[in-house]
């Protein structure tokens, strides 16, 4: 889509310009000169943009946008930390993201742990001879 091929765009010229592409890190810009409707669909297929970009690291900055308050009705940017960790829950479950920006540093990492949790119990477990 537009936003792999602007990100794609972006790391190629990094990289002519002497960065190394291992330091890149990519952010899609979720809540920046998007409507609401964007940015879930940015969301939805956060881990088909990063298969676009040769899995190159991702960085998504959920952390209390407008757009959370949207949809849970919360006004006060302070009170979406409960919308942010449930992006973020989501967002881990999908694998689409190596690097989240949030404000809740301990929330987000409980919420996170649990999904990962729950994805390591549910691996299918190698067969011992």
């Amino acid at each position: 889509g537009e936003i792999s091929s602007s990100l794609n765009k972006l790391s190629e010229a990094a990289e002519s310009a002497g960065i190394c592409k291992w330091f890149h890190i990519l952010d899609p810009g979720i809540g920046f000169a998007k409507t609401f409707e964007q940015n879930l669909l940015l969301l939805s297929n956060i881990d088909e943009i990063r298969e676009s970009l040769c899995n190159a690291p991702i960085l998504t900055g959920v952390s209390r946008k407008g757009f959370i308050g949207k949809i849970t009705g919360e006004q006060n940017a302070y009170d979406r930390d409960y919308g942010t960790a449930g992006i973020c829950a989501a967002i881990a479950q999908e694998g689409g993201s190596n690097i989240m920006r949030v404000h809740n540093v301990r929330g987000i990492k409980h919420a996170v742990a649990m999904v990962d949790a729950i994805r390591v119990h549910n691996r299918p477990k190698k067969c011992k001879v």
